[in-house]
């Protein structure tokens, strides 16, 4: 039987107990209990402040972690739910030939923010979930936050080129795109690591993270990303109501897998099941007649 699913953002704000197992800090305490206050008066960026004060005296605090998590999550100027629906129905409505992955249709601050909000949830939630912590948070609460959270952090992870947990303009515009004719997605922009193609990258060449041979971290980072919220995805999406696809997400999330894969890097592999290996040069061009742009790729 599933259970109706209990978010951060809807569980109502109650204040924490005095006895809580494992607090320790007489400052903690009080920078919850001011937390709180601010939640309830809608200060959500004063709270956070607090909450992130109780965390740093007790990192082990589920409480501290848990509000901290909440006060960011109330902070943000977009919904998760919403996001998460919008992503669960994009494998259903991928027919327009071209068509941008959800959330990459966002103007680069707006992706930016649930990026680096998620990421921040992912890092509050994920000690609770593996057991590091003590209160009166148990896993349980927040397993289907953390793994909304991971899956918002996976799908944008692309666009943090120098995987400094922010995407802003010394990222590389990469896109990930569905083909109508090819009946999968794929990924545009890799040639940017080079500052070629029709539009030149305004970044130096020697710039942090964009250059070819930051083509495979990034790639494995997304891929550790991707595998991570699936297994959460896997382990929590079953018990609870959420009105989103479990099924959807999880196949968005192989196809994005099986896509990004074929970019790797210089590496002697046959990345896209073609029997070559590296037979494209990093130029923003289909030089195997394939339909597809700078996928296995060597620099020569």
């Amino acid at each position: 039987m599933k259970t109706v699913l209990p978010y951060i953002f809807f569980i109502a704000l109650a204040l924490p107990g005095c006895n809580i197992l494992g607090w320790t800090h007489r400052n903690e305490q009080s920078h919850l209990d001011r937390g709180m206050e601010l939640m309830r008066q809608g200060d959500y960026a004063q709270a956070e402040q607090e909450f992130a004060r109780a965390k740093e005296e007790n990192p082990a605090s589920a409480d501290a972690r848990y509000y901290h998590a909440k006060a960011v999550q109330r902070g943000a100027h977009f919904d998760i739910v919403d996001l998460v629906k919008e992503v669960s129905q994009a494998r259903t409505d991928r027919c327009q030939d071209g068509a941008s992955l959800p959330l990459y249709n966002n103007e680069i601050d707006v992706l930016d923010e649930i990026y680096r909000v998620n990421l921040i949830i992912v890092n509050d939630l994920r000690p609770i979930y593996d057991g590091e912590t003590h209160g009166s948070i148990s896993a349980r609460d927040i397993d289907i936050d953390l793994a909304f959270a991971s899956l918002l952090t996976a799908l944008p992870g692309l666009r943090d080129t120098n995987r400094d947990s922010t995407i802003n303009d010394v990222d590389l515009l990469l896109d990930i795109r569905y083909s109508s004719t090819l009946e999968e997605y794929y990924i545009t922009g890799f040639h940017e690591f080079l500052g070629g193609g029709s539009q030149p990258r305004s970044l130096p060449i020697n710039a942090s993270g964009v250059n070819p041979e930051d083509i495979n971290p990034l790639i494995n980072y997304v891929l550790d990303l991707i595998e991570e919220s699936d297994d959460l995805l896997i382990a929590t999406l079953q018990r609870w109501t959420t009105g989103t696809s479990e099924e959807n997400i999880r196949n968005l999330l192989e196809d994005i897998r099986t896509t990004i894969v074929k970019y790797y890097y210089d590496d002697d592999r046959d990345n896209d099941g073609d029997a070559m290996s590296d037979e494209e040069q990093l130029n923003g061009f289909d030089d195997d007649d394939d339909g597809l742009i700078d996928e296995d790729t060597d620099h020569v």
